[in-house]
């Protein structure tokens, strides 16, 4: 039977991005869906995931698409990109055992990036992301 492991998905993720050294050199932080009010930048949140129903031979999860967020500061968006292209390139066939579950694929999708409008030289990366689990056996 399929079973959402999103909550634990998220966490694992969000220590696993906090423990890359690739990563920890460029941000302050990675977060889950809360970032502090005043977080220094730059930084990461790993967004809301939203699981649909996993099912193949022997495999009984989630499925999901959802979005990693970078925030960096600067004149133009290679801060931005440096920071993205690491997160990417980190969770892109990333293999995660969580309580009693684990990733059977994960895979990074594309990239976008927008400059912020709501804080001036920062700019917004959004990174696509799709994810299966499955229960242990």
């Amino acid at each position: 039977m399929p079973t959402d492991h999103s909550l634990d998905f998220r966490r694992a993720l969000v220590t696993a991005l906090n423990g890359e050294a690739s990563i920890a050199a460029l941000v302050t932080k990675v977060y889950g869906t809360v970032v502090p009010s005043g977080a220094p930048y730059d930084f990461v949140r790993v967004g809301t995931i939203d699981p649909e129903q996993f099912e193949a031979t022997c495999l009984n999860g989630m499925e999901a698409e959802f979005f990693i967020h970078t925030f960096a500061k600067g004149s133009d968006d290679v801060p931005c990109r440096t920071l993205a292209k690491a997160v990417s390139d980190f969770v892109d066939g990333l293999s995660l055992d969580f309580s009693g579950a684990h990733t059977v694929a994960m895979d990074w999708v594309r990239s976008q990036f927008v400059r912020d409008t709501a804080e001036t030289g920062v700019w917004h990366g959004i990174i696509t992301v799709v994810v299966q689990t499955s229960d242990d056996f």
